[in-house]
């Protein structure tokens, strides 16, 4: 323990676990770093009796606080694992909130009631048409009547995201815990119902700006419901490249990409609830809605599927998208971004030339490389970049094989 408080989450199961370790890990830190948190991942199960295997893990985040190094902490932050903080833009979660009380977002107010309203009545239609088992919650009562729970509240704690504080919480998460069970699917949110109500039932919840727990798929329901079916490529997105490709997958993929970095940038904590691996289209790296523009996301794209090519060993495939990466690098003034692809393509192309597989005259190629590469160790070495000394080495590295070709 090095600070007062700690982020804490559980991710139980290889499955929660690579997914959380992938996408969120490196993300979190950099949030706890920033304001001083501790970070732990709880990856075994905190309880092990038949009646916990029997229900979801999602029910044991009601036990952290019951933990030995909870008590070494005034506060707790508790974020479920398929979460991505906006690291530029996120204020300090614990500030405002009284020590007593339970920071928390009313899910039923979320962005607005009437705007959730109308998310709502979408994802009923929509899950109706698909025979997807749901339960119609209309009202924050009805959220607690249809588990059996007394309907004295109009507003519903999202705990996926909770500030808490062991020496005042432990016991209302146990209560829940230890006092109600496992309703069914998902459709029950597992321990949100209960959970939400001992909470209110305790009047210890204070309510911070709904950012803090922005959930991706009524999101996505109330904006961007043209992702949720196919939909035909919009080719105009593409340039025809001069290799096949499916366009109709890229298309969806830098929309999705798009629209999912949107949402990232318009939230704190964007909670992927119930669809983790959608966490992979988000642009980390995007601070501000600049960086949701289509030429950066599609570059972005372009680079990933180059890397995919690379791995796979499928070269000219690779070398075709990195290239068309580096044009749009180059388009919007991403000067960071097209060292790095300058360098990676000199490389590739050293490889290839090396191997004699894309031209018969190979010192055509290992020229095209170096220049590639000169041009990366320029702007790196205008940046400071430490990367600088290992661009050079390779440089001098390919000048030798070329000498030798």
């Amino acid at each position: 323990m090095k600070q007062s408080k700690a982020i804490v989450t559980l991710a139980i199961g290889e499955k929660y676990l690579q997914l959380w370790q992938s996408f969120a890990q490196d993300n979190w830190q950099k949030y706890a770093d920033k304001y001083g948190y501790d970070l732990i991942c709880i990856d075994t199960p905190l309880d092990t009796s038949e009646r916990a295997q029997a229900r979801s893990p999602a029910w044991q985040k009601c036990l952290i606080l019951s933990q030995e190094f909870s008590q070494h902490y005034e506060r707790i932050v508790w974020i479920d694992s398929d979460i991505l903080i906006n690291t530029s833009n996120a204020p300090c979660i614990v500030e405002g909130v009284p020590l007593e009380k339970v920071g928390a977002v009313d899910y039923w107010s979320s962005p607005t009631p009437e705007l959730l309203a109308q998310t709502l009545k979408r994802e009923y239609n929509y899950w109706e048409s698909l025979g997807i088992p749901f339960t119609k919650d209309y009202t924050a009562k009805d959220y607690y009547i249809n588990y059996g729970l007394p309907s004295h509240f109009d507003k519903i704690v999202q705990t996926g995201v909770m500030v808490l504080s062991p020496h005042y919480h432990r016991k209302i998460l146990e209560t829940a815990y230890f006092g109600y069970e496992e309703k069914g699917r998902s459709e029950w949110h597992y321990e949100m119902r209960p959970l939400s109500y001992e909470l209110l039932k305790a009047d210890c919840v204070h309510w911070i700006d709904h950012r803090f727990n922005l959930c991706f798929y009524p999101y996505v329901i109330l904006h961007y419901p043209f992702l949720l079916d196919d939909f035909p490529a919009d080719y105009s997105l593409l340039a025809q490249p001069k290799i096949e490709i499916d366009l109709g997958l890229l298309s969806n993929q830098i929309q999705k990409k798009i629209c999912a970095t949107t949402a990232f940038i318009n939230s704190f904590f964007l909670h992927f609830a119930g669809c983790g691996s959608e966490m992979n289209f988000v642009d980390l790296s995007a601070t501000s809605w600049r960086d949701c523009r289509d030429a950066k996301i599609r570059a972005g794209v372009f680079h990933d599927m180059a890397c995919t090519y690379a791995e796979q060993g499928e070269m000219e495939k690779a070398i075709a998208f990195f290239q068309k990466s580096l044009e749009l690098k180059e388009r919007i003034g991403d000067v960071l971004g097209k060292a790095t692809t300058l360098s990676i393509l000199g490389q590739l192309l050293a490889s290839e030339a090396m191997l004699g597989q894309v031209l018969a005259d190979g010192q055509e190629e290992f020229a095209t490389a170096l220049d590639y590469l000169q041009q990366s160790l320029e702007i790196l070495q205008q940046f400071k970049s430490p990367d600088v000394e290992n661009v050079r080495e390779i440089v001098a590295s390919i000048q030798q094989m070329a000498a030798g070709n």
